[in-house]
């Protein structure tokens, strides 16, 4: 195994994420990295940088033949068998990070791009043992889907045109504490908002890049940031300014 510490360029020493309260997960390209020493490398597991847990939360792949290449500046998702999986310290623990809408909201932001947008469906986060929360891009649409834990409802998200293949896009889904939830692509709010019938419906976040109906992420991810919160129009603008020195 390779391990990998802290690749950090300067726009990094700008701004962490957990510069803004309630992050709860962090995972960077260039950080926490543990990864095989095969060429290309790929990833083993990937720590969570947020600081939010007393034990260490990784994302680890389903099994050694589902694991996405580091490729140094990105991690590349196969859009077939790779995909991450919460895990609790040693990794025998699954993880499931649970966030409440009826509280203060939340927030996933994602760097990402796809080879196909239209292809499948693009997935951010998923749920190992089902099908019934996840973020992705819908196949053969110009929105994204989401679906809160315990629930079959589901919110189409859509944006106003097509995203290009290949381009790196930050994509951040949030919800008020009302239910309320925006698309933000590039920090621009997407004219299209929806709200959850029922905020006792939380979100849950187990795995990255997959699901197990078939969702999987055909591209690269650069960073994931979740927070357990709503974000301020002066934390979305922080973080923007942040994200354009990975996008387009």
């Amino acid at each position: 195994m390779l391990g990998l510490g802290n690749i950090i360029s300067p726009m990094d020493k700008k701004f962490q994420p957990n510069d803004i309260s309630d992050c709860v997960l962090a995972l960077h390209y260039g950080d926490g990295l543990d990864l095989s020493t095969s060429d290309p490398p790929k990833v083993i597991s990937w720590r969570d940088q947020s600081g939010a847990y007393a034990n260490p939360i990784f994302a680890s792949q389903a099994s050694a033949g589902k694991r996405p290449i580091h490729n140094g500046s990105h991690i590349t998702f196969d859009g077939g068998n790779d995909r991450m999986e919460l895990h609790e310290a040693d990794l025998s623990t699954d993880k499931q990070i649970t966030l409440d809408t009826s509280s203060n909201g939340w927030t996933v932001v994602a760097i990402y791009s796809s080879d196909n947008w239209d292809s499948v469906g693009q997935c951010i986060t998923g749920d190992p043992d089902g099908s019934t929360d996840f973020i992705k891009h819908k196949s053969g649409a110009n929105s994204f889907e989401v679906k809160v834990a315990n629930t079959l409802y589901t919110l189409d998200l859509d944006t106003p045109s097509s995203l290009t293949d290949g381009q790196y896009y930050s994509i951040m889904v949030t919800a008020t504490a009302g239910g309320t939830v925006v698309l933000y692509v590039d920090n621009v709010a997407q004219s299209d908002t929806e709200t959850i019938s029922d905020t006792a419906d939380d979100f849950d976040i187990e795995q990255i890049a997959a699901t197990n109906n078939g969702s999987l992420l055909d591209g690269n991810i650069k960073h994931i940031i979740v927070y357990d919160k709503a974000l301020s129009v002066a934390e979305r603008t922080q973080i923007q300014d942040w994200a354009k020195f990975y996008i387009g």
